[in-house]
């Protein structure tokens, strides 16, 4: 077979690409439209729903140890919780944080932010209020069985 010593490229007759003119005008219409993106962006609410999830999940944790308790005192901004065994749970306003003791011992902060902490005996049970730093109000009634 014999070699051949050139080789053939053809021209393509119909190319097309991006012109100066195409590339001024992509750069001019997102020149234009990127300061309406930002009004749009400001424009949007975000609703943050921590701080009420943080102090729904402090009433369940406080159900829970109620229901677990056999009696109850409630004092000055706390309540302490007597359990079956013997064990005496208190929940209240240290500074501005609310904190979890057990025995006495320990320190589990359970929320922060915290202005004022009540809990008040009701005839069917026990109703609590939480006022915070940025001026939330939340209120929760727990039934007792006895």
């Amino acid at each position: 077979m014999k070699k051949k010593s050139r080789a053939y490229m053809g021209m393509l007759v119909n190319q097309k690409g991006f012109t100066l003119l195409s590339m001024l005008l992509t750069v001019a219409m997102l020149f234009i439209t990127i300061p309406f993106l930002e009004y749009m962006t400001k424009s949007l609410s975000y609703t943050n729903n921590y701080t009420d999830l943080s102090y729904y999940q402090f009433f369940h944790f406080f159900r829970d140890d109620l229901i677990r308790s056999t009696n109850y005192t409630t004092y000055d901004q706390g309540i302490a919780l007597s359990a079956v065994d013997g064990t005496i749970v208190t929940y209240e306003k240290y500074e501005n944080v609310i904190r979890r003791q057990v025995n006495g011992t320990g320190h589990e902060v359970v929320i922060r932010g915290i202005n004022s902490l009540n809990f008040e005996s009701i005839t069917y049970g026990i109703k609590t209020v939480i006022s915070t730093t940025d001026g939330a109000v939340y209120e929760k009634k727990f039934t007792v069985y006895k």
